[in-house]
């Protein structure tokens, strides 16, 4: 059957997604003109030919499938760019395998990104508290298949959510797993850019969150690459913060924050 299968239906135009979590099933449904129509590709065929062409090809990843036009996923992508215009073997197939180690649900996000939903569509699919990392998540899977539109729209609603989410705990952990000695690597920096120029505007604010002080002090918050510039920075307003009622509860002693920098440095 179509659920069996766990087949992803795309179409180029007019998309509506529908998710079924109950069976993890994703379809998406549209009424434009129908895809999955029977092609056959040459692997004699030059391949800008045959991305002008427009042929459909199936993305397979985990046990999900995706239908998109090669020259959508091209356009948007690099990585896909490289695929289907360079001399592999996938240029020349119908069907193109991203492997199982990716989230099979941030893939879906990139794909449908890929195939016209705006990033303010892909956030709808989380609650407000969650958007931060389901934008850092999104963000990394965009650097690694070189979605550079979609990295560029994570940073410009990341700068907007951060400042409305300012005194919830979750923007600490949000730097955290930007900045912090475990961070992502990522080619495209602006994201992590945004964050700490973030952190430096709000540091008055994000010390009256207690999560932040108190991850500063543990030096899990900050890489030493971002621990010193920040300290240095703003040292001075640091070692004569006072808390009030709603802060922490101790003042924060800077060489406490660099000895726990060097230390998680050290462990890494």
């Amino acid at each position: 059957s179509l659920k069996a299968r766990s087949l992803l239906h795309g179409r180029c135009f007019g998309a509506d997604f529908h998710a079924f979590s109950d069976t993890k099933y994703f379809q998406i449904i549209a009424s434009g003109r129908d895809l999955m129509q029977d092609h056959t590709v040459l692997a004699s065929m030059d391949p800008r030919s045959l991305l002008e062409s427009k042929p459909s090809v199936t993305v397979k990843f985990r046990n999900n499938r995706f239908l998109a036009t090669k020259c959508r996923l091209a356009a948007g992508s690099k990585y896909f760019e490289r695929a289907f215009y360079g001399d592999f073997s996938v240029a020349a197939s119908p069907v193109i395998d991203l492997g199982d180690e990716d989230d099979p649900e941030l893939v879906l996000l990139m794909l449908r990104y890929l195939n016209g939903s705006s990033y303010s569509d892909l956030r709808c699919s989380v609650s407000m508290p969650q958007i931060l990392d389901l934008g850092i998540s999104l963000f990394a899977l965009a650097d690694q298949y070189d979605v550079s539109t979609l990295r560029a729209n994570i940073v410009d609603w990341f700068s907007m959510d951060v400042r409305n989410l300012m005194c919830f705990k979750v923007v600490p952990y949000a730097f955290q797993r930007l900045l912090g000695p475990s961070a992502l690597f990522l080619a495209d920096t602006s994201l992590q850019d945004t964050a700490f120029e973030l952190c430096l505007e709000n540091i008055e604010t994000l010390l009256e969150t207690q999560t932040f002080h108190d991850l500063l002090l543990d030096g899990t918050l900050l890489h030493s690459t971002f621990a010193g510039p920040l300290l240095a920075e703003v040292g001075g307003r640091l070692q004569q913060f006072k808390t009030g009622k709603r802060g922490p509860t101790k003042d924060l002693d800077l060489s406490q924050v660099f000895t726990s920098e060097d230390n998680s440095l050290a462990s890494t």
